[in-house]
């Protein structure tokens, strides 16, 4: 949905008064933990404090770990995390972004792109946006398989894909890309009937 998240957001910063007198900085987490997107938000509008609770949380518990929140939330939790772990964490980022050992993660362009949510692979654009002539030339050259699946994201922050880690027919379900999608069954995709719940 167009604007969704901008929607959102405007009515949160609306009831933010409200909400930090009625509701505890771990029971705002509580209610908002399924999405990273949100969170950072909060996070960053200060309705949340990111503190050793929060983080024991993120760092320790399988869902967490699973989606990336220690990876995404990073610049929040270092100051509660060892040495040993920020190093880890940092040296995962690295690569998942396609980064060199010892290159730098951009935190302006970091940062941009935990605002934005999704995942940032130029495969997953070409398809949320239903870019078919992009789309065909990208998976031609790049020689990518059709049956294959997207590639995990520290940026991610629908918990349905996180969860189900999606071929390329069911993420072009999920947004809707109909030329994709047709593109791709017409050259004989298998259709699973997992298909109705990403569509």
């Amino acid at each position: 949905l167009p604007h969704f998240f901008d929607k959102i957001e405007r009515i949160l910063i609306f009831l933010k008064e409200d909400i930090k007198k009625i509701y505890s900085n771990s029971e705002i987490f509580d209610v908002f933990k399924n999405n990273k997107r949100l969170l950072y938000f909060l996070i960053k509008e200060s309705f949340i404090e990111v503190d050793e609770k929060i983080t024991e949380i993120i760092t320790s518990k399988k869902f967490f770990i699973q989606a990336r929140y220690p990876n995404y939330f990073l610049p929040e939790i270092k100051d509660f995390i060892s040495f040993k772990i920020q190093k880890k964490i940092e040296s995962q980022n690295r690569n998942l972004l396609n980064l060199n050992k010892n290159e730098k993660i951009d935190q302006s362009i970091f940062d941009e792109m935990r605002k934005i949510g999704e995942n940032e692979n130029h495969l997953c654009q070409l398809i949320r946006n239903d870019s078919i002539n992009d789309f065909i030339s990208h998976v031609n050259r790049s020689n990518i398989s059709f049956a294959s699946t997207i590639k995990p994201s520290i940026f991610e922050s629908n918990s349905f894909l996180i969860k189900n880690n999606p071929t390329l027919i069911e993420y072009s379900a999920f947004f809707g890309s109909v030329q994709i999608f047709k593109y791709l069954y017409l050259n004989k995709v298998e259709i699973k009937p997992s298909i109705w719940q990403f569509a």
